[in-house]
C-alpha cells in the first residue's frame, strides 16, 4: 500500500516541529492561560521578548529546494507557543523574499521580532543591506546587529543613524569566535 504524500512527513521537518515543541514542554506551565514560552526583559526598554527564537539561515537557505511548508510550520508553532524572535540575515535576494512572504502570511508580521545582521565593508553596502532586508522581510528589523563586528568602524555609525532615524528600535554587536571576545570587550568600554 502507497503512502499518501499528505499524509508524510520529512525527518527534517519532523525535527524541527519536534525540537520546538519539546523546549516549550520543558517549561512548566502555571495556568492554561499562561506563556508557554518564558520571557525576558531587554534591559534600558523593559521590553519582554520569548527568551527562545527561530534562528533561521538553515531554514532559509532551504527555501528553494525544499519549498516554505516546513518553515510556514515551524513558524507557526513559535507563534502558538508565545513565541516571536526572528533571527535572519541577508543571504539570497530571492530566497529573503520567499522567507519575507512567509513571515508575512496569515498577517504573522506584526507579530514578529526581527533581527538581522550587516556583514559587508562600507557605509553605503551597509545601507543597501538594511534597505533589501527591509524589502524583502516586509519590515523594518527590531534589532540590527554588525555580524562578527564586520567594518564595525563604518556600521556602527551607520546603525546608530538607523536607530536615531526610527528605522530600528535596537542595534548591536556579534561575535562567531572566542578570539574576538576581546575585542568585542575593548568596543563596549
Amino acid at each position: 500500500m502507497s503512502e499518501n504524500p499528505a499524509n508524510t512527513l520529512s525527518r527534517r521537518a519532523f525535527l524541527a516541529r519536534s525540537s520546538l515543541l519539546a523546549a516549550a514542554a520543558a517549561w512548566p506551565v502555571p495556568g492554561w492561560n499562561a506563556q508557554l514560552l518564558p520571557r525576558r526583559s531587554i534591559p534600558g526598554s523593559g521590553e519582554d521578548l520569548p527568551v527562545i527564537g527561530l534562528g533561521s539561515t538553515k531554514a532559509v537557505m532551504q527555501l528553494a529546494t525544499e519549498g516554505t511548508a516546513d518553515l510556514e510550520a515551524v513558524l507557526q508553532s513559535l507563534l502558538d507557543a508565545g513565541g516571536s524572535v526572528i533571527d535572519t540575515w541577508s543571504r539570497d535576494p530571492a530566497l529573503d523574499a520567499l522567507a519575507g512572504e512567509v513571515f508575512r502570511k496569515n498577517n504573522r508580521l506584526g507579530s514578529l521580532f526581527l533581527a538581522t545582521k550587516v556583514d559587508t565593508d562600507g557605509v553605503e553596502a551597509g545601507r543597501a543591506m538594511i534597505n533589501a532586508n527591509e524589502r524583502n522581510f516586509g519590515k523594518a528589523a527590531d534589532l540590527i546587529q554588525i555580524f562578527s563586528m564586520r567594518d564595525i568602524g563604518n556600521q556602527w555609525p551607520l546603525l546608530r543613524e538607523m536607530r536615531d532615524q526610527g528605522r530600528t528600535r535596537y542595534i548591536g554587536i556579534t561575535v562567531a569566535s572566542e578570539s574576538a571576545q576581546g575585542e568585542m570587550l575593548q568596543f563596549m568600554q
